[in-house]
Parts: C-alpha cells; sequence; structure tokens
C-alpha cells in the first residue's frame, strides 16, 4: 500500500491554535474527512509530517478533488475557518504554493490573516517496503520439516495408515510433503531443508527430532523430492512410538535460530513445517515453546493430514485468542495451521498455507526495524504522471499443473 508522505506550512495568524484538515470528494459531490493535523500555537504554523495511505487520501485516484481547510481551534467545537483551497494529489506533489479562500464573515478585518496561503513543505509517495522486497534483497529464507513417526498414525503395514504406502500411489503425509514443501520451498534459495521424524525410535532410543537422514551434523536434503526420498526410505524401517509431542523441536529450531542470530546473521527468517495426525500430547509445553519463539524470525505450519480431532491445533493457530501461559502472552502469531483434507485444490491449499506468512514475516521485520537490502521506492510526481506502479505481493507459488 502506498503512502502519501507530506508536511504542510500554513498561513500567518495572530491567533495560535491553529489546524488543517483534508477532505475527499465522494462520487455525490460530497467531502468525507480523511485527515486531521495536530494543533499549532505559533503565529505561523509549520505542520508535522504525516503520513496518510492513498486509498484513505483519494481512493488512489491522483484527480479526485481534496479540500485543505485552515482552521482556529475552539473548546466548543464551533472550530473558525480561516481559509480553504481545493486541490488533488498530483498538484500535492508539485510542492507549491496555494493560496487560500478566506470566506468566514466571523472574522473581522483586524482578526483575518495576512498571508492567506499554504505551502506543501515535503512530498513524496512511500511504498513501504514488502515481503518481496526483502525476498529480492536476499533475505535468506530457511525451510525446516518435521514428521509425525507416533503410533497414533497406525502400522505403516497396514492400509489404515496414515504411513501406509500403496505402490506408487502417495499417502496423505507424501501428499502433504509434496505439496506443502513445493509452496514454500519457492522461498528457500538453495533448496536444502533440514528434515528430522519425531516420536518414534531412532536406534532404539525415542527420539523427538531426529534427521531422517541420520545425520545430526548435517541434517539438510536436497529439494521437496529430497525430503521424499528420505520419509520412504525411513517409513518402511523406522519404529513408532510416542508420544506426540512438538515442543522439542519448535525449542530445537529456536535454538539454532538464535545460534544464527548470536553469529551475526540478522537478515534470515525461518519456516519450521510441522506434517502431523493432529494427537498432540504436550500442549501445555508446546504453548510455551511457541511463545518464547515469537520473538525470533520464525514461522510455524501446522499441517493436519487424516481426519483427527484437530481442536488442538486450532488452539497453537492462536486466530481469534493470543496464546497465553502462567501469565505470559505470545507477542506476535507465529503459527499457521492447515487441514490438509479440507484443501480441495492446489489453490486453496497455497491460498491456506500462505495466508499468514507474509504478515508475520514482516511483522517481524517492522519490530525488529531491520530493513530490506534494497532501498525502498519511492515515487516522484514525475513517476506518478508515467503511471509507474511498483511490484506487490509475494511470487507465485508453486503449481503442478
Amino acid at each position: 500500500m502506498s503512502n502519501l508522505k507530506s508536511c504542510f506550512q500554513g498561513i500567518l495568524s495572530k491567533d495560535p491554535g491553529v489546524f488543517f484538515t483534508i477532505s475527499r470528494a465522494n462520487e455525490d459531490s460530497t467531502f468525507s474527512p480523511v485527515y486531521r493535523s495536530e494543533k499549532q500555537f505559533t503565529s505561523s504554523p509549520l505542520f508535522d509530517q504525516f503520513n496518510i495511505p492513498l486509498t484513505n487520501l483519494c481512493n488512489s485516484d491522483p484527480d479526485r478533488a481534496l479540500e485543505i481547510r485552515i482552521l482556529q481551534y475552539k473548546k466548543s467545537g464551533d472550530h473558525l475557518l480561516l481559509g480553504r483551497t481545493s486541490l488533488n494529489l498530483r498538484e500535492i506533489l508539485e510542492g507549491r504554493t496555494y493560496p487560500l479562500t478566506t470566506p468566514s464573515s466571523r472574522l473581522s478585518i483586524a482578526s483575518r490573516p495576512k498571508k492567506a496561503h499554504i505551502q506543501v513543505m515535503q512530498k513524496a509517495i512511500e511504498t513501504p517496503a514488502s515481503f518481496l522486497d526483502y525476498i529480492v534483497g536476499g533475505t535468506e529464507i530457511h525451510l525446516v520439516v518435521a514428521i509425525d513417526f507416533t503410533v497414533s498414525n497406525g502400522d505403516p503395514h497396514k492400509e489404515n495408515s496414515l504411513h501406509y504406502m500403496d505402490g506408487d500411489k502417495m499417502n496423505d503425509y507424501q501428499k502433504a510433503i509434496w505439496n506443502v514443501g513445493s509452496i514454500l520451498q519457492q522461498y528457500d534459495r538453495n533448496k536444502k531443508f533440514a528434515v528430522y521424524g519425531f516420536g518414534a525410535k531412532f536406534n532404539h532410543v525415542l527420539s523427538h527430532a531426529y534427521p531422517l537422514n541420520n545425520d545430526f551434523g548435517n541434517p539438510e536434503v536436497d529439494g521437496v523430492e529430497g525430503i521424499l526420498e528420505a520419509y520412504t526410505r525411513e517409513i518402511r524401517k523406522v519404529e513408532l512410538y510416542g508420544p506426540t509431542n512438538f515442543s522439542p523441536i519448535i525449542n530445537q529450531t529456536a535454538e539454532r535460530i538464535q545460534e544464527k542470530i548470536r553469529a551475526g546473521y540478522d537478515n534470515i527468517y525461518y519456516m519450521l513445517l510441522i506434517i502431523t495426525d493432529g494427537v498432540i500430547t504436550d500442549l501445555e509445553s508446546t504453548k510455551r515453546a511457541i511463545i518464547r519463539a515469537c520473538t525470533l524470525p520464525l514461522s510455524i505450519v501446522i499441517v493436519g493430514v487424516g481426519d483427527a480431532d484437530f481442536t488442538n491445533m486450532k488452539v497453537l493457530d492462536a486466530d481469534y485468542e493470543k496464546l497465553e501461559v502462567q501469565g505470559v502472552t505470545m507477542e506476535r502469531d507465529i503459527v499457521q495451521f492447515v487441514a490438509f483434507s479440507e484443501c480441495k485444490s492446489e489453490l486453496q491449499l497455497t491460498k491456506e498455507v500462505l495466508e499468514e506468512i507474509p504478515s508475520q514475516f514482516m511483522g517481524y521485520m517492522r519490530a525488529h526495524k531491520i530493513l530490506p537490502r534494497n532501498p525502498v521506492r519511492m515515487m516522484t510526481a514525475d513517476l506518478l504522471a508515467s503511471g509507474s506502479q511498483p511490484p506487490a505481493g509475494p511470487p507465485p507459488a508453486y503449481s503442478r499443473e
């Protein structure tokens, strides 16, 4: 969304307590107020710089009429009109001095301002940094994948198991890995993903986060195909166990991010994809882990497979109520839950998966005052006249069609 960034200097008035308003023309020739300045208590007020979205200011129409009114504040609310002018966005961007009409019969000749004008001191249309600006600017996005190997999924050798593989036909886990992984991998430059299993026995010892390639020093595989290969290889030999704990993999990912930050990496962001049947057994510990992790550059996408009760997954999503444990509330929402079986098309799946990630990403960057490495774009009056517009939104997600 583009904003007008501007600063006005007002008329010379004998009495202090002056402010200005901006109203935009409606289709029925009436005007609706869109901005009111602070009051200034000097005889020649220089108003503070202000920012206003173009959609609010003029419905993004540079030729829509705007009325600027200079008023003198009155406690009664019956403010005294000192002058007015009509102009549009193009004229504001020209940065000239505009004369004011002083129609108020309530002003005595002695009280009328000597210089009836308003001057545009600063003007620009600023397009704030977008998700795409960070991606293009080189922000490193890393995908970590965690797959549920708990016994609640059923014996992989039996047809009623969510992990059962029937020849070339993909099971729900494979479908989720392929479809969701293909969407998220578009933001990871090197397409190398750390992939873990949880809730299974690794070398006869229960593990809640073990690498599917069996390499603790380098748990990464190449692309979504590598995830599928590692999963397919592992499911043939893994011993499903339990319980279904999310907090260990969340905490492990958070520690990895903190190590990166301590090493000086500030242009990074992580996405943790958890694929599960939804039967979580450490809900409170997971809440605490999420609350701690929400201060880090991290988004968590939980994909539920099968037809289990996903009520607890929706609690973690926190769309309607922020997570809170022992009086500590999450600072920002970092979780998105998607029920895989409810997505009837790749388009719907893409929408569900990406619904919150850009806003979560931008929320972190704004909170920590991290700017994209490419400068924020500014449009002058010349660019506006030429019709140039900056790109907006993330790149299109992967499609198998």
